[in-house]
């Protein structure tokens, strides 16, 4: 990174005295680099149950046995299935949503496409949560519109029922592997997505978009409860573009971001090395950003809402500071008080925030403990990073706009002589 500045012997910068601000540096980033390396292998093994006996669900307070049952383990959804060479008899159960929303699977046409598909979808019903009412789907669009009842499965039998103590949902259907019109099932190889949507539902042709979507792949039906380990690639639709996201974000905000502010808070005795470096780092922050924010409000389903509202505030915020920093007034000015306050704390509050917002990303990656733990553990490096530094430099009485060292009093560096379009962005 310090290749992008003149050389730092003309700086005359002791090594110590930059130690503590390169420890952190290195460290943050070794841990980023690691979760970076988690994140790119999604796949995973579903869970099979190989004793068949414990295959059984109940339906309407009627026992069910199957021959063969799959936890799916993404979303909490559980298939129970018999098969035959010409038709397919399932169960899939999964809790519905504060007890009032939504379930449904099906079959794509492309595989891990939510459109075009054919789906079963249950809920309770509003007037009565007690009791379901359920339909064959013809997915068309991505809107409720295109949810709308159809009988394209030919279904033979169809119907669900909800445990009012766990606000499980059971739904049983019996299709013919080739129905004409259709893509054809295979058991060898099926295509199956499978979602969750929050209620109430107010009837059968206005079905609330969906709050959780999962799919599969090439799954092989016949081999579960055989030697044979089902091996499925649970992916959230996009999947790679929000692991992107992820990545782009959290290297942001939890390594670039937070060390230009350690540049920018403790070493404006070396200056202008301080600013080159805060400068480079928050230019950096923007590009990272901003594309990652693109790929949000491109792939995103609009159904966190939390996690979207903040990331707008945040990605404002660092645009306003952009701005902010492009009208800076110059040191003399008596309105440069108010301008260095307004910079600072709104750049703390931009990084604070981005940083509650990675925790709501995990929340609806479904991310394993694990990931709160490195991040939270990155974030609370850099805090504690921060604090030492503050504290420091306080009960020493250390300076935080220190005049510049002899060299640079002697080269004459002073702020006007930076353009005004350098972008300062903390």
């Amino acid at each position: 990174m310090f290749l992008l500045f003149d050389n730092l012997s003309d700086y005359n910068i002791e090594p110590q005295q930059i130690n503590m601000v390169s420890t952190s540096f290195l460290f943050s980033f070794t841990l980023v680099l690691c979760c970076t390396f988690l994140q790119c292998t999604p796949t995973m093994h579903a869970q099979s149950i190989t004793n068949f006996d414990s295959c059984s669900v109940t339906l309407s307070n009627t026992p069910l046995v199957y021959t063969r049952c799959l936890n799916l383990a993404r979303g909490g959804f559980s298939i129970y299935y018999n098969m035959s060479s010409t038709q397919l008899d399932m169960t899939f159960t999964a809790q519905s949503i504060d007890g009032t929303g939504w379930i449904g699977l099906g079959f794509p046409e492309t595989p891990n496409r939510m459109v075009i598909s054919n789906v079963v979808i249950a809920f309770p019903l509003s007037s009565d949560p007690t009791t379901t009412d359920q339909s064959d789907y013809a997915l068309q669009f991505y809107s409720t519109s295109g949810v709308q009842p159809a009988n394209n499965q030919q279904l033979s039998l169809l119907q669900s029922s909800i445990n009012s103590t766990d606000s499980l949902i059971s739904v049983r259907f019996i299709r013919a592997l080739a129905v004409p019109g259709l893509k054809a099932l295979s058991t060898q190889s099926m295509d199956l997505i499978w979602a969750r949507g929050r209620g109430p539902v107010a009837s059968l042709t206005e079905i609330p978009i969906h709050t959780e979507r999962f799919s599969v792949s090439g799954l092989n039906l016949s081999a579960v409860g055989t030697s044979e380990r089902p091996h499925i690639n649970t992916k959230r639709a996009h999947y790679n573009a929000f692991v992107a996201h992820a990545v782009m974000m959290s290297l942001a905000w939890i390594l670039c971001s937070p060390a230009a502010v350690i540049f920018a808070r403790y070493l404006k005795k070396y200056d202008p090395l301080w600013f080159q470096i805060h400068r480079a780092l928050q230019i950096f922050v923007f590009l990272l950003v901003f594309p990652a924010w693109i790929v949000a409000l491109v792939y995103g389903t609009r159904t966190e809402p939390a996690h979207l509202i903040i990331g707008c505030i945040v990605v404002s915020l660092m645009i306003l500071q952009i701005m902010n920093a492009m009208i800076r007034p110059d040191k003399q000015s008596e309105y440069r008080w108010l301008w260095q306050n307004i910079h600072a704390w709104s750049g703390r509050l931009c990084i604070a925030l981005a940083w509650i917002n990675l925790f709501f990303g995990l929340a609806i990656f479904n991310a394993a403990t694990v990931w709160y733990i490195v991040v939270g553990v990155n974030i609370g490096f850099s805090v504690v990073i921060h604090l030492f530094l503050e504290i420091y430099f306080r009960f020493n009485a250390i300076d935080f706009r220190p005049e510049p060292t002899q060299k640079f009093n002697q080269e004459e560096t002073t702020e006007s002589n930076r353009s005004q379009t350098d972008l300062q962005l903390f």
